[in-house]
């Protein structure tokens, strides 16, 4: 954990649309994508984000968006 406080800030606002702060849990973030909880701890974000279930629902979404749906 103090190691984690040294590092350079996280920028959570390049995945901003999809991932927003939780309003039910002020010390999580939410993905609007998946409807799933996550921890602010960088590894825990970078981690959902490179995950399967992520993607797959960032490839449905971007696939609507192109239809207009």
């Amino acid at each position: 954990r103090r190691l984690a406080r040294a590092a350079p800030a996280f920028d959570y606002a390049e995945l901003e649309p999809h991932i927003v702060p939780s309003t039910k849990n002020p010390h999580q973030l939410f993905c609007r994508l998946t409807l799933r909880h996550i921890n602010k701890c960088p590894e825990h974000v970078l981690r959902h984000t490179r995950g399967r279930r992520y993607q797959r629902a960032l490839r449905e979404y971007e696939k609507c968006q192109k239809q207009g749906v």
